[in-house]
């Protein structure tokens, strides 16, 4: 949860799973959204990063490829955040994501242990280097 809020400038740019169709046009509703999620259905949800300003995050679902929900999410500096969440991943993710449309006040250390969803991620610098979002 913590590192959703510091690192909301994480993009996801991961093509779709041959067959699979197009997202809807990009939502504004953090709710469905994590309802998606959670099923792994194709979604988008677009909405203003909690520090930087003017940026906006753009949450997208893919599907299931693999076994795995293909998620990612744009950040600010032409990074991505790439995922291929297990279960447990994308039901932490949409469980944040809800909180996120409670307006939650961000807060959270890089002393805290990283959510759940963390070890399915990467985090894709602009240069294309790659790393964990957590080990």
């Amino acid at each position: 949860m913590h590192i959703l809020r510091h690192a909301a400038a994480i993009v996801f740019a991961l093509p779709l799973a041959a067959g699979a169709q197009d997202p809807p046009a990009p939502g504004e509703d953090p709710a469905a959204f994590a309802d998606a999620l959670q099923a792994c259905q194709p979604a988008i949800l677009r909405i203003p990063h909690p520090l930087v300003r003017p940026f906006f995050v753009v949450h997208t679902v893919h599907g299931e490829k693999e076994g795995r929900c293909r998620y990612d999410q744009t950040m600010p500096g032409d990074m991505t955040m790439e995922c291929a969440f297990s279960e447990e991943g994308r039901t932490a993710m949409a469980e944040q994501i809800r909180e996120l449309a409670g307006d939650a006040m961000l807060r959270g250390s890089t002393k805290d242990a990283p959510p759940a969803w963390a070890k399915d991620c990467e985090i894709v610098t602009k240069d294309g280097k790659r790393m964990p979002v957590a080990r």
